[in-house]
């Protein structure tokens, strides 16, 4: 039981450490963009066959009441 307990505390010590470590390091190892880029590395690949673009004009925000400000 004592075994475990250890494993927990020194489990949690690391990950506020490895996360203290991220957060204050300048450039942050390039984690951000990592995080972002990964799962796009481990999916299959997809092809594209199709797009969107979605464009909101002047006349329709303001039928809308739409804040210009806000998304």
């Amino acid at each position: 039981m004592a075994q475990r307990w250890r494993n927990y505390i020194v489990g949690t010590l690391f990950t506020v450490v490895a996360g203290w470590i991220v957060l204050v390091l300048p450039g942050r190892l390039g984690l951000e963009a990592l995080s972002f880029d990964l799962p796009f590395l481990i999916r299959p690949d997809m092809p594209l066959t199709e797009a969107v673009i979605v464009y909101m004009d002047e006349e329709s925000r303001g039928r809308l009441q739409q804040s210009p400000q806000e998304p």
